[in-house]
């Protein structure tokens, strides 16, 4: 584990592995959905990096509210099965719009859609 402060920098102490891990048109990490980093090494050694993917995995990536979601993400991916249940639950409200309404009712669900309380 390194931390290198504020700014997005990769630590020295990569500098060996440096011609092996993939590199955005930015030079920062290219990561998967569970924050490795693409690399041509053994599949059995991975390199993860948290607060890392601002530009690939969005504004939120780096806010501490998401750490342990984050965290839950590697350890899934370490173990290679989903230990922690990540999926979203479904909404308690299903929203829909007029164009919905509309769209449903020329395939002829309008009457379901009359029955379900959606207007």
């Amino acid at each position: 584990m390194t931390a290198t402060g504020y700014a997005f920098a990769i630590p020295d102490c990569m500098t060996p592995l440096m011609d092996r891990i993939a590199l955005d048109e930015r030079g920062h990490y290219r990561l998967n959905a569970s924050f490795e980093v693409e690399w041509d090494g053994p599949d059995d050694r991975r390199i993860y990096a948290l607060n890392a993917g601002r530009l690939s995995h969005g504004i939120a990536e780096p806010q501490l509210s998401l750490m342990a979601w984050r965290s839950a993400k590697i350890v899934n991916s370490l173990l290679g099965r989903a230990h922690f249940d990540l999926d979203l639950p479904d909404p308690p409200v299903a929203w829909s719009s007029r164009h919905t309404a509309q769209s449903l009712h020329h395939l002829g669900t309008s009457a379901r859609m009359t029955e379900s309380g959606a207007r």
